[in-house]
């Protein structure tokens, strides 16, 4: 279980998470962050861990083409690659519980990608897994904060304090 938060400020996109590992019984910190820079890309993740820690270590994350609008390059070229790459790991994207729900950032502006159904949609902001709430309600109220680093670090400590499902260190990358 996880929060995972991404949003705009001054046109860089923000994405924080915690890295606590749960299921109903306990939360244990991981070693391994959910979030991390790859290439020109912010990148988060919630849901099946496995699959999260695939696609960071694994996936040849594709570039966009200058002068491409990121959200085409994501609908046209970086999800059917995602879609390939997982279905050759022999992940079974039509379920439900081996899926993930990812956040993506690029060069100001933040995208929410489910393995599960590969929707793709662009937000200001936006929040996922267990303690998405808690995160959101936080940036709700932090938001005209002046300080990006300051807003991601307190909503995720919003989840780690309020949800049982969600602990350990907080990681923030931009892009």
């Amino acid at each position: 279980m996880t929060a995972i938060i991404g949003f705009v400020h001054d046109d860089i996109a923000y994405i924080a998470g915690e890295r606590g590992n749960s299921d109903e019984n306990i939360i244990i910190p991981s070693i391994c962050p959910k979030v991390c820079n790859v290439g020109p890309y912010a990148f988060g993740y919630a849901g099946t861990s496995g699959v999260g820690q695939m696609i960071i270590h694994t996936f040849n994350f594709p570039r966009p083409s200058n002068g491409v609008d990121i959200h085409k390059h994501l609908l046209s070229v970086f999800i059917p690659a995602l879609r390939k790459h997982l279905k050759d790991a022999d992940i079974d994207t039509d379920k439900e519980e081996d899926s993930a729900e990812i956040i993506l950032g690029y060069k100001g502006r933040i995208f929410e990608i489910s393995t599960y159904d590969f929707q793709c949609i662009e937000y200001s902001v936006t929040a996922i897994g267990s303690g998405s709430p808690f995160s959101l309600g936080a940036y709700h109220i932090l938001e005209s904060h002046d300080d990006p680093i300051y807003i991601a670090r307190q909503s995720i400590e919003a989840a780690n304090r309020f949800s049982t499902t969600c602990g350990g260190t907080i990681d923030i990358v931009y892009s």
